[in-house]
């Protein structure tokens, strides 16, 4: 399970059916929200509950991207009296056709260009021809379905699936565990 907070100091994470939960630093409770993760139809419960793989804010606190196992975007912009607004960005790969929930990701960097980084691919279930991880490009501000770009194939003998939440340096560099 994924954890994340706003710029309010609120906590978030997901139910077992894809609801965000809050927790209200303020009031000191949980709070169940009228927002769902983004799923296409026929994804399994198994993984719409296992949620979200990893998130990123952006450098004002004012939207949290992120991404689910099952390799869904989404954009959430918190709001600190009500329940915020989730937007669905699409499929990972930029291709809904080819939507597999068994395609783990569990990786994300917003870098200082505004576009989102991560990799796909990971306990035998790949992407690409060659059977590795996919390093993807995803620009927020194109139509769904024209922002995922495969940059990359990962070495399959060394790099099998990456984790990792948000981890960028002063100089914009991304890390990945």
């Amino acid at each position: 399970r994924i954890i994340f907070t706003d710029k309010w100091g609120n906590g978030y994470t997901n139910d077992h059916l894809g609801y965000l939960v809050k927790y209200d630093a303020e009031k000191k409770e949980l709070i169940n929200l009228d927002i769902k993760i983004p799923a296409l139809p026929g994804t399994p419960a198994s993984s719409i509950s296992t949620g979200m793989g990893a998130t990123a804010t952006d450098s004002t606190g004012d939207a949290i991207y992120g991404i689910t196992y099952y390799g869904r975007l989404f954009k959430y912009t918190p709001s600190n009296t009500g329940d915020g607004e989730m937007v669905d960005l699409g499929d990972a790969w930029g291709d809904a056709k080819r939507f597999n929930p068994q395609l783990k990701a569990a990786n994300l960097s917003l870098a200082p260009n505004g576009k989102l980084y991560y990799a796909l691919g990971g306990h035998g279930v790949f992407l690409t021809k060659d059977e590795s991880a996919a390093l993807i490009e995803f620009n927020p501000a194109l139509p769904q379905g024209k922002g995922a770009r495969i940059l990359t194939s990962l070495n399959k003998d060394r790099v099998n699936e990456l984790m990792g939440s948000q981890v960028v340096d002063r100089d914009g560099y991304l890390y990945y565990g």
